[in-house]
């Protein structure tokens, strides 16, 4: 028997990170044309290179899977964070400009809107095309007695 050719596959299965019932099956098949082997035993070191071949690419398929769902999970849970943000620092305002909206004492939403605007201002300076610039205490009308932090 003669072997000319050489064909291989590598698959592997993992689980979604973040959800129950998903999980991936990524795999990769491999072909090469090699000199005439009339022994058998000549080919097993192409074959065993091959094989190691589809397997770094499948892992590596893999990881580049696993780090697209990571990243996709990172900025919509970043995307979440910044809608509340958005949605809740209007509440602490009113509260410091004496708006009486909710039993929230001025003690707790100062502190809340200093989390929020110190939460916006991290996610500005980390992707700053994806979250406007946070509003200054100055332009969202608080009272002077509340400082902001730098």
């Amino acid at each position: 028997m003669t072997i000319t050719n050489i064909h291989v596959t590598a698959a592997t299965g993992f689980n979604h990170p973040h959800e129950s019932y998903s999980n991936f099956k990524p795999s990769v098949s491999l072909t090469a044309t090699c000199p005439a082997y009339d022994d058998p035993g000549q080919a097993e070191d192409a074959v065993a290179a091959l094989q190691k071949l589809a397997h770094e690419l499948v892992m590596a398929q893999k990881a580049e899977i696993l780090a697209q769902i990571e990243d996709s999970y990172a900025r919509k849970t970043r995307a979440t964070e910044y809608e509340a943000a958005a949605r809740e620092v209007p509440r602490c305002v009113a509260v410091l400009k004496g708006e009486d909206i909710e039993d929230w004492r001025q003690e707790e939403a100062e502190s809340s809107l200093r989390g929020y605007l110190a939460w916006w201002t991290k996610a500005h300076n980390a992707e700053p095309d994806l979250y406007p610039a946070p509003p200054t205490l100055e332009s969202l009308g608080v009272p002077e007695t509340v400082e902001q932090e730098a």
